[in-house]
């Protein structure tokens, strides 16, 4: 998938995704949607303000909301706490660094995933969610 970056791409891709393209939607569209990444609500916030995109905490929330349910970005749930967003739709896993809450992509074709319980009758795996946590000690 190309990443969208000027207004009049991230325009076409959410009128594409069935998002009405308002002005904030399209400034937060451009900076989330430009490249492979993942942000938190509040890293997203962060970055708009440095750039001078005047949008509220709830804006951001309630795009970010929107953008996952209508396909464009996928949500990864770390814990209560922790929420990011990404912009990679390709399937990959995580790995997630504990000490500075650093999420980055694994290459899903280094992983293999067995003992896959049995599924009840009439259901599908529609996919698989990894995220490896660590965090990096002192050498010895």
């Amino acid at each position: 998938m190309p990443y969208p970056s000027s207004t009049r791409e991230v325009t076409a891709t959410l009128k594409s995704h069935g998002i009405s393209p308002t002005r904030q939607r399209v400034a937060l569209g451009r900076l989330i949607l430009s490249r492979p990444q993942h942000l938190t609500a509040d890293a997203l916030y962060d970055m708009a303000r440095a750039r001078n995109v005047q949008v509220s905490r709830a804006t951001v929330y309630n795009t970010l909301r929107l953008f996952s349910t209508r396909g464009l970005l996928n949500e990864v749930v770390i814990d209560d706490n922790a929420k990011y967003f990404d912009s990679n739709l390709q399937p990959h896993q995580h790995l997630f660094n504990t000490a500075t809450g650093e999420l980055t992509d694994l290459d899903s074709n280094k992983l293999s995933v067995t003992g896959i319980p049995k599924l009840p009758r009439n259901a599908h795996i529609e996919g698989i969610d990894i995220v490896i946590r660590y965090s990096e000690s002192a050498k010895r």
